[in-house]
């Protein structure tokens, strides 16, 4: 007896579509992009710094749409030999461990940037105004700066320094 003919494709005649293979499947739930550094990533250690990226020098980057930011971030800092704490990665805005390229809206092919994270006392406020108005009375009651004297205060509130 003849061989039986195959079973037409699903959707139509015999090769009008593609099987739906596990490869196929998985290209709709990954996105492509690139991550792309705003400065030079250094590793800095105590007796020398090593550039580890230099800036603007494209990481292309898979993953799929639903998995947490998180593990790239590990992943990037592991390959380049930096501290992951050490790095923040931005997309339209700071992105977090728990968000997903999904969540952000990440579209094929778009840009992450990556620079190293503020450290926190660049970014301290300010002293307020009391505080610099103490050290300046000490500065200014010390023998070494006694050639100067100030007057501050509004009329009728003032004040020789």
């Amino acid at each position: 007896p003849p061989a039986p003919a195959p079973a037409p494709a699903p959707g139509g005649a015999a090769g009008a579509a593609r099987p739906r293979t596990p490869a196929a499947m998985a290209s709709k739930s990954n996105i492509e992009f690139v991550i792309k550094p705003k400065e030079d990533l250094l590793l800095v250690g105590a007796e020398r710094t090593l550039r580890r990226v230099r800036k603007e020098d494209p990481y292309p980057c898979q993953m799929q749409r639903t998995q947490a930011f998180s593990c790239l971030f590990r992943h990037y800092a592991k390959h380049n030999g930096l501290c992951k704490d050490d790095l923040v990665f931005y997309f339209t805005e700071e992105l977090g461990a728990d968000e997903t390229p999904e969540s952000v809206h990440l579209q094929p092919y778009d840009e992450i940037w990556v620079e190293h994270r503020k450290s926190a006392e660049k970014r301290r406020k300010p002293n307020n105004d009391s505080s610099f108005f103490l050290q300046f009375r000490k500065l200014m009651e010390g023998e070494d700066h006694a050639d100067v004297s100030f007057v501050v205060g509004r009329p009728g509130q003032q004040e020789v320094l």
